[in-house]
């Protein structure tokens, strides 16, 4: 049930996302050739929105398993050693994404206190960074509710 919440959740706020960058690249082509004035920060907009749409998609993609592996040798397991690989494989990816969240936590942290900007748009540069951060810790929560459902 929690699963299929958050799940429709994310395609929910992706389909906003990418229904957005369609309306902005679309009123930026038409602003640069229709009238000769083209959004400036519109392209930085687009890049900072799709980073935020691969690190939201990732933990949704996690959540439904459907990440890219390797399964030949665990395809030919039986079900005790399939089990023990699959938590092996769990810990170690709850392990990496814990990992790149903390570093990424140090990088959003000083792009806050640095309060670095982009250029064209004036964004906070903290919130593209920030990006990382969600999605990993999305993918680690998205990793925990599949093997609490197993």
């Amino acid at each position: 049930m929690m699963r299929a919440a958050v799940a429709s959740f994310l395609r929910f706020v992706l389909g906003a996302a990418l229904l957005i960058g369609v309306a902005l690249n679309f009123a930026n082509i038409t602003g640069r050739y229709v009238f000769g004035a083209p959004i400036i920060w519109a392209e930085e907009a687009l890049i900072y929105l799709l980073v935020w749409c691969v690190f939201l998609g990732a933990p949704l993609v996690s959540l439904e398993g459907q990440q890219i592996r390797i399964d030949l040798l665990v395809d030919h397991l039986s079900a005790t050693p399939r089990r023990v690989c699959d938590a092996f494989v769990a810990l170690l990816s709850l392990a990496v994404c814990a990992f790149v969240a903390v570093q990424a936590w140090h990088v959003t942290a000083a792009m806050l206190r640095m309060n670095q900007r982009s250029i064209a748009g004036d964004v906070p540069m903290a919130l593209p960074h920030a990006a990382i951060l969600v999605g990993f810790v999305g993918m680690a929560i998205a990793i925990a509710l599949r093997w609490r459902a197993r």
